[in-house]
């Protein structure tokens, strides 16, 4: 149970009471797994989160625009056996995104660049 510490709950109480911090353990795969279905669940499940995510990794990094409706799934095979962590894909099915979530590696040869 979460206890509230004055106005606001503590940080160690929140994690704590995650859910994801609670079923870590029972999750198999890597961290970068759990990272990168979590992520993609949040991207599908808020359209605030989506849109500024959107304009994180295309206006602030990659000067292009991103549709707010692109549709994000995790490792999609694509026709040359490249499996990106999460790909975005337009609303007629159009690869627009591919995302990569790295814990301390660099990328494959089957990644792209």
């Amino acid at each position: 149970m979460l206890r509230k510490n004055r106005d606001y709950y503590s940080y160690e109480d929140i994690i704590k009471q995650s859910l994801l911090a609670h079923k870590y353990a029972r999750i198999k795969g890597s961290q970068e797994d759990v990272a990168t279905v979590s992520l993609q669940y949040l991207l599908s499940s808020y359209a605030e989160l989506r849109e500024s995510f959107n304009v994180l990794i295309s206006e602030k990094q990659l000067d292009v625009t991103i549709s707010p409706e692109v549709n994000y799934l995790c490792q999609v095979t694509g026709k040359n056996g490249e499996r990106p962590d999460i790909a975005g894909f337009s609303a007629n099915r159009e690869e627009n995104v591919l995302c990569e979530v790295k814990f301390f590696a660099g990328l494959t040869d089957n990644q792209p660049r």
